[in-house]
């Protein structure tokens, strides 16, 4: 054998050798992303995976790594792509294992999520609006806001005060007031007809025989004291204040040549359901206490116990006016006079 042919053999064996080490190097290399793509030699460990409405194949594919389902969110991406193409999903809650493989993971994901009815607690503080109950709902995950905006407003509820609202066309939202704000256990994903009528309930057990005998004799109807107990909502911050803010508000519509209430809140309430296109402007000018005189329309948010209890015994006072400072105190006036003179006490210009 020649020198030549002796050296070409050795470099023959030489690259034989290093295309074996390439390939045992490629299999140890890939071989765990090739399993991965199986399923196989995964742990077996189940994970609840959720799917929000923007995720795509991509975001997937981080959140699947980020739980340890897949070795890769690159290889996971690039071999659904390839396989199934652009994918659409449904959001919702998925039970998936990490042994699955990337096919089983896809049929998965593909399928319809299952329902989640855990049971979750709630809290709706005092004087929260129709709106910003919705929105609460909404965020954790009991219904849809705009669901429970519209089955307050629409559905039938076998409540007397319900049907006893005549004006429905001229609300802005027709059960404002009567959502009653309190602590609730409600399941996720519930109907929201179902959620609006545990808070019709709720506000009905609170409603005794003596307060519909107080209402008797101060000739109001329920629908006049939620209401009013809606602007003291909006007004008062304690106990104390609550039966001398009530007693203002009484004494104006009682008749003391005051005809008009005069209340802030409302007209900010006003001026929200103009902006917001719930109203037009000449029905929503009728919640503005400081341009239609006595009561708004309806209720401007959902009172609590201690303001509808306010509402329906105003203190022993001949207030008609007050105004507070920026640290919350109270001043309160028999007279324009003496209002004035408290007003600048409370670092505030009488503005009529």
């Amino acid at each position: 054998m020649s020198k030549a042919n002796g050296k070409r053999g050795v470099l023959s064996h030489i690259f034989w050798i290093l295309v074996l080490c390439g390939f045992i190097a490629g299999c140890v290399f890939f071989a765990p992303y090739a399993m991965d793509v199986l399923g196989i030699s995964q742990q077996d460990k189940e994970v609840t995976f959720e799917i929000k409405p923007e995720d795509d194949t991509n975001s997937i594919s981080h959140k699947l790594k980020s739980e340890d389902v897949v070795r890769s969110a690159r290889v996971y991406r690039t071999v659904v792509k390839r396989s199934h193409g652009e994918l659409t999903y449904k959001a919702g809650i998925y039970k998936i294992n990490a042994n699955m493989s990337f096919d089983k993971l896809v049929s998965v994901l593909q399928s319809a999520p299952e329902v989640d009815k855990s049971i979750i607690k709630i809290t709706f503080p005092e004087g929260k609006t129709v709106l910003e109950m919705a929105e609460i709902l909404e965020e954790n995950g009991i219904c849809k806001a705009e669901d429970f905006i519209k089955s307050q407003q629409e559905d039938e509820f076998d409540y007397d005060f319900v049907k006893e609202i005549e004006n429905v066309e001229d609300r802005g939202y027709r059960l404002e007031g009567y959502l009653f704000p309190a602590t609730y256990e409600f399941q996720r994903n519930s109907e929201a007809k179902d959620i609006v009528d545990e808070m019709l309930k709720a506000f009905a057990d609170r409603i005794t025989s003596a307060m519909r005998t107080r209402m008797i004799e101060l000739d109001v109807s329920l629908d006049e004291i939620i209401t009013l107990a809606s602007v003291i909502q909006a007004e008062a911050t304690n106990q104390e204040s609550i039966g001398n803010v009530s007693a203002v508000f009484w004494n104006r519509l009682k008749g003391v040549g005051l005809p008009k209430l005069q209340s802030d809140p409302t007209s900010a309430y006003a001026q929200k359901l103009k902006d917001d296109g719930i109203l037009p402007q000449e029905k929503a000018v009728e919640y503005d206490t400081y341009q239609t005189d006595g009561l708004p329309t309806g209720p401007q948010n959902n009172p609590g116990m201690n303001m509808i209890e306010g509402a329906l015994y105003p203190a022993e006072v001949n207030y008609t006016y007050f105004v507070t400072d920026a640290d919350g105190n109270f001043y309160y006036a028999e007279t324009y006079d003496a209002h004035r003179v408290n007003c600048s006490l409370a670092g505030i210009t009488v503005p009529y």
